[in-house]
């Protein structure tokens, strides 16, 4: 037999019970139900008090110790237990309560909708919400596979798409990193030794994946100017910005053979790879840098990818210049001018 079958006057709770109970008084006091967590937290205390309570007292105790009605209890126990699978991308969205609740007893296609309209950065009102939610709000189309759509519009589409599941990806494998990272730093901080073996298994996987990404969707494209059959690839922004040095850690932290040793490998995690990885995970900002209002910042992707390549065609003719010339055996080469002139004959004479 359950508390909720023994009639009230006869429940009696044990010291434990009563224990927990008073926790979840305080708890709810200290919580101020208005960002999404704290309504998830809020449920979640209301939910284990309803446990303890037989269900005539509910309502008395609400008021006593909380000062809200039954029904709005049953709001937030229910958007803790029926919107938890949810939870975190809500939560990114920092969804108002009243948001949520509106969310009830929603389909999972109605609450998919409303999660994109806030993911594309939009704020839905309730009402809005409510109306996506009964399909007033909602207009009946085919369902279009991106990758069939024409056009620049279809181009745009299917990189949006690409754009969006990569920064996913990318920001997920940074933050695994930097939790390792931080550990390591700490550590050092501390005076405890960090043994990098361990660090390069617990990163260095992660760490050439999320350098792929940056390539394959942050770095800017590399086109030759002196060969016009050279592969276009991606490229670094260099080490003057913040996003170019991070570039690079990840490029050195994806291959162990990069990485640092004695002093400098102490350096490098401290007062290199730990503030760019809280730049790009956090926000925070570097150091040395102080604040940094976006609005006022630009980006010349096509300055940046010309200096490299300058560099980089520089740093190849230098390599071409020192490569010994191998000497050909008697009667088996060609010499290359000699090729050169033939070649040109047996064009003209085609």
């Amino acid at each position: 037999m359950s508390q909720s079958d023994i009639p009230s006057a006869e429940v009696v709770l044990t010291p434990e019970q009563e224990k927990e109970l008073a926790n979840c008084a305080e708890q709810l006091v200290a919580l101020g139900r208005k960002t999404t967590a704290q309504t998830y937290e809020y449920g979640e205390q209301l939910s284990k008090a309803q446990t303890l309570l037989p269900p005539k007292k509910v309502g008395q105790w609400l008021g006593e110790h909380c000062g809200i009605k039954t029904k709005m209890a049953k709001n937030y126990t229910r958007v803790f237990h029926e919107l938890a699978a949810y939870r975190v991308r809500l939560e990114k969205a920092a969804a108002a309560p009243a948001a949520m609740f509106a969310l009830l007893r929603a389909t999972d296609d109605a609450i998919e909708n409303v999660l994109a309209v806030y993911e594309d950065g939009k704020r839905p009102t309730v009402a809005q919400i409510k109306e996506m939610v009964s399909g007033a709000g909602k207009v009946e189309t085919p369902e279009v596979n991106v990758l069939d759509m024409p056009g620049r519009a279809g181009c745009l589409k299917v990189a949006e798409q690409r754009l969006k599941s990569n920064i996913a990806l990318f920001c997920d494998l940074l933050s695994k990193i930097l939790e390792a990272i931080e550990v390591a730093a700490k550590k050092f901080d501390a005076g405890v030794r960090v043994i990098k073996s361990d660090l390069v298994v617990a990163v260095e996987l992660d760490a050439r994946h999320a350098h792929d990404l940056f390539s394959l969707t942050l770095a800017p494209v590399l086109v030759h100017s002196r060969d016009d059959w050279a592969n276009w690839r991606s490229t670094s922004y260099g080490r003057d910005s913040a996003w170019g040095r991070l570039q690079r850690v990840l490029s050195n932290m994806g291959g162990k053979d990069s990485w640092p040793t004695g002093p400098a490998f102490k350096a490098w995690i401290v007062d290199d790879a730990y503030p760019l990885l809280k730049f790009a995970v956090r926000g925070e900002a570097l150091p040395s840098s102080g604040e940094i209002d976006p609005s006022i910042v630009t980006l010349n992707t096509s300055s940046e990818a010309e200096a490299i390549q300058a560099a980089d065609e520089a740093k190849a003719d230098k390599a071409t210049r020192r490569s010994p010339v191998a000497t050909p055996a008697n009667g088996n080469v060609v010499a290359l001018a000699s090729r050169r002139q033939a070649g040109g004959a047996d064009n003209a004479t085609g």
